[in-house]
């Protein structure tokens, strides 16, 4: 069955390459149903191209330089509970980004929530322009 795959996976990389071949359209039959990859990252270069894949890798790696100004910046925060905050969404943005390496692509919006949370948190953090608040508490 693996070996169906790989060989159903070549056969596609020949004409897809770039553009994709859309989502969801990597799929293969199987004794117990329809199966899709396992894995993110080659789902969205199968299903989307390698421009489709790019954009995906900047979208869930693309905050790691951002990483050393964000940990000075809530490291220079008072408020433990405020530090735990921006220290989890750093986490959930880094377990996200694994968890692709194990899952397929997710389209449930309860999971693109969290990383979208997650992500602006970080971003507030990371700015430019941004200097550690004095309060005790995460305001926006």
């Amino acid at each position: 069955m693996v070996m169906k795959v790989v060989i159903k996976m070549s056969d596609w990389a020949d004409v897809a390459l770039i553009l994709g071949t859309g989502i969801g359209t990597t799929v293969t039959e199987t004794k117990v149903g329809p199966m899709g990859t396992h894995m993110t990252y080659l789902q969205v270069w199968a299903d989307l191209g390698i421009a489709g894949f790019l954009s995906y890798i900047w979208l869930v790696w693309g905050w790691l330089p951002w990483v050393p100004r964000v940990l000075r910046r809530v490291r220079a925060l008072r408020d433990p509970v405020e530090r735990a905050i921006y220290y989890n969404a750093l986490y959930v943005l880094l377990f996200f980004a694994a968890a692709g390496f194990f899952n397929p692509l997710s389209s449930e919006w309860s999971e693109w929530v969290l990383f979208v949370v997650a992500y602006a948190l970080v971003w507030r953090m990371a700015r430019p322009w941004r200097t550690p608040s004095k309060s005790h508490a995460v305001s926006f």
